[in-house]
């Protein structure tokens, strides 16, 4: 039996991971959104109502939240965040926050725990856009690239931006959380 926790379950991929992680009846998922994009509708009231589903409406900026949701957490998949190219234009603040905020606390609040033994960070292609276009590489990118943010007033790269800050911290914690193991063992 593995406890997943899947962030932004009422979108469109989230919800796919849930329901199909939640086919396995020994499993359990515990479903994670605040539904600012995904939608709390028929499809995903009856994903919530299966048994080994525990579906959660939290607003994961706040790390207060966090302290409601189940500690025995295995996996993770973290697929929350506010995307969508109007909202990087109309609201590059509420981008920039929905996408960092989240994975700082989810890291913060699970990312030491022996509990948990996989983080899964859902970042984006628009973190490789001005390496694209800049140096014209191909799509689909290697992730070894350098990453370029061309133009740091265009507020289009406020999401595009915060993934990439995700991908840093993720990437961070993991290497820091090795060392404190090798330093301890």
């Amino acid at each position: 039996m593995t406890k997943f926790l899947v962030t932004g379950a009422a979108g469109f991929l989230g919800f796919a991971l849930a329901a199909r992680l939640s086919e396995n009846a020994s499993d359990e998922v515990v479903a994670v959104d605040n539904f600012i994009r995904g939608e709390c509708d028929e499809a995903y009231n009856a994903l919530s109502a299966r048994p080994n589903v525990l579906s959660v409406d939290a607003d994961l900026n706040d790390l207060q939240t966090l302290c409601a949701l189940p500690t025995d957490i295995e996996v993770i998949f973290h697929l929350a965040a506010l995307n969508g190219t109007q909202n990087f234009y109309k609201r590059p603040f509420d981008v920039v926050r929905c996408c960092t905020l989240p994975t700082m606390n989810l890291l913060e609040f699970y990312g030491r725990t022996k509990q948990v033994t996989r983080f899964v960070y859902a970042s984006s292609s628009e973190a490789y856009a001005s390496a694209v276009s800049k140096f014209s590489w191909q799509v689909p990118t290697d992730e070894s690239v350098p990453l370029v943010i061309d133009d740091v007033s265009n507020i289009r790269w406020s999401y595009g931006g915060s993934k990439l800050h995700g991908e840093i911290a993720v990437k961070g914690l993991s290497l820091s959380f090795r060392h404190d193991q090798h330093v301890v063992g």
